[in-house]
C-alpha cells in the first residue's frame, strides 16, 4: 500500500513538471490570416515584371530601327546601294542633298568618288528617321549613315560636299546646319570660292 502511494506522489510529481515546462514555453507567432506581407512581396514581382518587360521592349525597338548593312553600290554623293533582306535597295542619306551626277553637276564627281573610297563593300550601321518617315518619295530608304563610329551625313556637309537638305528637324538638323556653317565660311567644297564659268562668247560679229 506504502508503495502504491508513493508511485502515486511520483505521478503528480511529474505532472506538475510538465505543467511548469508547457507554461515556460515561449509562444511562437502564427502567421495571422491577414499578413499583407506576401502581399506585398507580390506585387514587388508583379511591378518588377512590368518594369523588365518595358526595357524590353524599348530594347527590342531600338534594335530593330538600326541595322547593319554592306554598301554594294554608291549612284552619287547622297545615295547608295545597299542588300536588304535579299533585296536591293537605295538608301538616301537623310537630310543632305549632294550634287547629281546624271545633272553632271559641279563637284557631284568629288561627292561620288568620296562616298566610294569611304563605304563601298563597308559595313555600315544605318539608323531610320525617328520621325516615322523611312522612304522619300522615290521610295529610297531615309537613314542617318555611321560607319567607325563616323556619322557620313555628317561629313559630307563638313567637307563641303553636299547641302542641307532641310526635309528633317530635331537636334540633327541642327548639327548639320552648323556643320554647314562653318563650311561655307571655310570655303570648302561647294561653297570654295573657285567660280566655273562657261566659255566665254564671241560677241564681235
Amino acid at each position: 500500500m506504502a508503495s502504491t502511494l508513493a508511485l502515486l506522489r511520483q505521478f503528480k510529481s511529474l505532472n506538475a513538471d510538465d505543467g511548469n515546462m508547457t507554461a515556460s514555453t515561449p509562444d511562437i507567432h502564427t502567421p495571422d490570416a491577414g499578413d499583407s506581407r506576401p502581399k506585398l512581396i507580390y506585387l514587388s514581382c508583379l511591378q518588377w515584371l512590368v518594369v523588365s518587360g518595358i526595357i524590353f521592349l524599348l530594347v527590342l525597338y531600338w534594335y530593330r530601327s538600326q541595322h547593319l548593312f554592306i554598301v554594294e553600290g554608291v549612284v552619287d554623293g547622297d545615295t547608295l546601294v545597299i542588300r536588304d533582306s535579299g533585296n536591293r535597295r537605295l538608301l538616301q542619306l537623310a537630310g543632305i542633298d549632294a550634287p547629281e551626277i546624271h545633272k553632271n553637276e559641279i563637284w557631284s564627281d568629288r561627292a561620288k568618288n568620296y562616298l566610294e573610297h569611304r563605304l563601298l563593300g563597308q559595313t555600315v550601321w544605318i539608323e531610320y528617321l525617328d520621325q516615322g518617315l523611312t522612304t522619300d518619295y522615290k521610295d529610297r530608304l531615309l537613314c542617318w549613315v555611321t560607319v567607325d563610329g563616323h556619322n557620313i551625313n555628317y561629313e559630307l556637309v563638313q567637307r563641303g560636299l553636299a547641302k542641307v537638305s532641310g526635309i528633317i528637324n530635331g537636334p540633327q538638323c541642327e548639327q548639320l546646319i552648323a556643320l554647314e556653317t562653318h563650311a561655307r565660311s571655310a570655303g570648302l567644297g561647294l561653297w570654295s570660292r573657285t567660280i566655273h564659268v562657261s566659255a566665254p562668247v564671241d560677241d564681235s560679229d
